[in-house]
C-alpha cells in the first residue's frame, strides 16, 4: 500500500481513465475495472483518494470525445461491478456518491457550481485539467430547479436506490440536473462550456461549423449548450416539484422564457465570456420537421432565430436517438415507419442579440 499516490501517477490514471485515452466501445469495460481495481489496490486506505478518483470517474463528462464517450450509465456500472469485489465495497461506493450530491447541494445553495476549466478542454496541461475548475454562477430561480432535482436524487440514494437512479430509464434523467452539470431552465436544461469542442461529429466537420459561426478554439470562448427535455424528462420534472417547468409543450413563447432565464445566466457569468447559445445536434430544430408537420407548435422552433445548419438523417450521421426522441409523437411515428420522414438533424447557433430579440417578440414582459 502506498501512503499518498504521487500528482504525476494521478495525472497518469486520470487520463487513462477520465479523458478517454485507451477507450472504446469495445474495451471500455476491461479498461475502466482494470483502471479502478489499480486505484483501489495501490491508494490501500486513502479513503479520501479513492472517494476522488470515483466521483471523477463516475461523474465526468466527456465533451471532447463525442463519437465514443461511454455513458454515465456504463461508467456507473463498470465502478459498481468493482466495488461489489472488495469488503462493504457496495455500501462505500453509495456513500460516495451521496457524498458527490451532498457537497452538490452545497454549490448550488451558495448559487454556483463548478465545471472544468477551459484548459481541460484545450489539452494545455494535464495537470490543470484535472485539477482547475470554473465557477459557473446561477440564478436563483436555476437553483431552485437544480436543488429540487439534487433532493429528488438523494432520496433515491437514501432510500437503497442508486442503482435505479443510475441505469433506469427514466430515473437517469435527474442526474445531471442534480449535480448541476446541465443546469434545468424551464423546459430546456444547459451547460456552460467551451462549446466549438462539441462541434467534433463528423457531420459538424463536414458542415465546417466552427468556422461558420466564426468560434474560437474552446480556451478562449464559452457558450450556453440547449438540450430539450423529452417527453419523459417533462413529466418526471412536473411531478417531483411545483414550477419546474413551463408546461408540456415546446412553443416559441415557452422558449422565449428559458432564453429569458439564460441571458440572465450569462449576464452573471461575463468572466466567461459567453458567446451565445449552441445546439450540437437536435430533432426540433430540422427544417423536415416543419415541412412535414407545420401544425406542430414544436416546428416552429426551427427558424426562430439564428443560423441553422442541417446535418442530415439521424441514422445516417449516426445518432439513432434522434429518431426515438422524435417518433414518440403518433403522427410522427407513423410518417417515420412508412419512410416519409427521415428524422432529420439540425445543430443552430445563437448570439446574444438573437436571443433579446427572441424574447422581445414571444416573452415581453420578462
Amino acid at each position: 500500500m502506498t501512503e499518498v499516490i504521487s500528482e504525476q501517477r494521478q495525472v497518469k490514471w486520470h487520463r487513462k481513465m477520465l479523458t478517454g485515452d485507451d477507450i472504446r466501445p469495445s474495451g471500455y469495460e476491461i479498461n475502466g475495472i482494470e483502471g479502478i481495481n489499480r486505484l483501489i489496490s495501490e491508494a490501500g486506505d486513502n479513503s479520501e483518494l479513492v472517494s476522488k478518483f470515483l466521483t471523477e470517474f463516475v461523474f465526468r463528462s466527456y465533451p471532447s470525445i463525442p463519437d465514443y464517450a461511454p455513458s454515465l450509465s456504463e461508467r456507473f456500472r463498470s465502478a459498481l461491478k468493482v466495488m461489489e469485489t472488495y469488503p462493504d465495497g457496495s455500501n462505500v461506493f453509495t456513500n460516495i456518491i451521496n457524498t458527490y450530491f451532498a457537497q452538490k447541494e452545497q454549490e448550488l445553495k451558495a448559487g454556483y457550481m463548478l465545471t472544468p476549466s477551459s484548459s481541460h478542454f484545450g489539452y494545455e496541461s494535464p495537470t490543470k485539467r484535472f485539477t482547475t475548475f470554473d465557477r459557473v454562477n446561477v440564478t436563483n430561480r436555476i437553483a431552485e430547479r437544480a436543488l429540487c432535482w439534487n433532493r429528488f436524487a438523494q432520496t433515491m440514494v437514501r432510500n437503497g436506490e442508486v442503482k435505479k437512479l443510475f441505469t433506469e430509464h427514466p430515473y437517469t434523467h435527474s442526474i445531471r440536473p442534480a449535480d448541476g452539470t446541465k443546469l434545468p431552465v424551464g423546459n430546456l436544461v444547459v451547460e456552460i462550456v467551451p462549446g466549438a469542442q462539441r462541434l467534433r461529429l463528423s457531420a459538424h466537420i463536414q458542415q465546417n461549423l466552427q468556422e461558420r459561426w466564426e468560434l474560437r478554439e474552446p480556451s478562449a470562448q464559452w457558450f450556453v449548450m440547449t438540450h430539450i427535455m423529452e417527453k419523459d424528462m417533462l413529466r418526471m420534472a412536473s411531478s417531483i416539484g411545483d414550477n419546474m417547468i413551463d408546461g408540456m409543450h415546446l412553443t416559441p413563447e415557452v422558449y422565449a422564457k428559458s432564453y429569458a432565464e439564460i441571458l440572465k445566466l450569462i449576464d452573471l457569468n461575463s468572466h466567461l465570456d459567453i458567446a451565445g447559445t449552441l445546439s450540437d445536434s437536435s430533432w426540433i430544430y430540422s427544417a423536415e420537421l416543419k415541412e412535414h408537420f407545420p401544425d406542430q407548435p414544436i416546428s416552429s422552433l426551427h427558424d426562430i432565430a439564428g443560423d441553422v445548419a442541417e446535418l442530415g438523417a439521424a441514422e445516417e450521421i449516426g445518432m439513432p436517438e434522434q429518431v426515438g426522441f422524435a417518433t414518440h409523437d403518433k403522427l410522427r411515428r407513423q410518417a417515420y415507419e412508412e419512410g416519409r420522414y427521415k428524422v432529420g438533424v439540425a445543430s443552430r447557433f445563437i448570439d446574444k442579440a438573437g436571443m433579446e430579440a427572441v424574447v422581445r417578440k414571444y416573452n415581453p414582459s420578462a
